[in-house]
């Protein structure tokens, strides 16, 4: 068995093959495993119509067409383009609203304690992602007040208020639950107590790092903004 943390050491033992023996290569050297009921892989992602995901999300499916992100970053852009990012776009604050509305379901069923995590990676740029992160600061801090201010009425009068009927729409259209929003409603409010943004890049100060070992017995909640750092490796517990 031949054990390697790199791709390329293993590359550069089977462009080798001839000279080390045929027996350590068998033609049959790679066993299929089988696939395990709760394993998720890239045909549940991807196999999709994507024309019909764009025009007919499904509650169902994870896939989201993205097409308003070029009004708050343009894909291609640079450091000095934080300056230019006024506001969130619709998409990633219904991002965060069901992250929100997941952790509220999560603890209906039981899973309090545990870490409950979400990932925004726009950009590599450091400056960028601090901008990101005060904006996504201000948009909780709107939805901690509204949903402290009108958890407790009845679901069918969230509608009279901005954030609150958002949420109402937000579960409505993208959840297939069993729960009802009466349901979780009262863990909304504990959700947005516990909730904390963390800037994850290669700049950051120690003390400013993710640490889930802090948080075992009562579980983190963080939305965690970052680039470079968050696609090499960085574990995001709960995610």
């Amino acid at each position: 068995i031949f054990i390697s943390p790199e791709d390329d050491e293993l590359r550069d033992i089977w462009d080798d093959k001839d000279s080390i023996g045929a027996d350590l290569f068998p033609s049959d050297f790679i066993i299929r495993l089988f696939r395990p009921n709760n394993y998720d892989g890239q045909k549940h992602f991807y196999s999709h119509d994507i024309a019909e995901l764009e025009h007919n999300p499904s509650p169902k499916h994870p896939t989201r067409i993205i097409k308003d992100n070029e009004k708050m970053l343009k894909m291609k852009h640079k450091m000095k383009d934080a300056v230019k990012i006024k506001r969130l776009s619709p998409s990633l604050k219904e991002a965060i609203l069901y992250f929100l509305l997941a952790c509220a379901i999560r603890r209906a069923r039981g899973s309090k304690n545990v870490h409950k995590s979400m990932l925004i990676n726009v950009s590599p740029f450091i400056l960028v992602q601090d901008r990101i992160n005060e904006l996504v600061v201000e948009f909780l801090d709107e939805i901690k007040s509204s949903i402290t201010s009108f958890y407790m009425l009845d679901t069918e009068e969230w509608s009279d208020y901005v954030i609150m009927a958002k949420l109402k729409e937000t579960f409505e259209t993208l959840f297939d639950v069993k729960e009802s929003l009466e349901d979780i409603k009262a863990e909304l409010q504990t959700v947005c107590d516990k909730l904390k943004t963390n800037i994850s890049n290669f700049g950051n100060k120690k003390d400013s790092r993710l640490n889930y070992d802090a948080y075992e017995d009562t579980g983190l909640y963080v939305i965690a903004i970052g680039g470079y750092k968050l696609s090499r490796g960085l574990t995001l517990e709960g995610l």
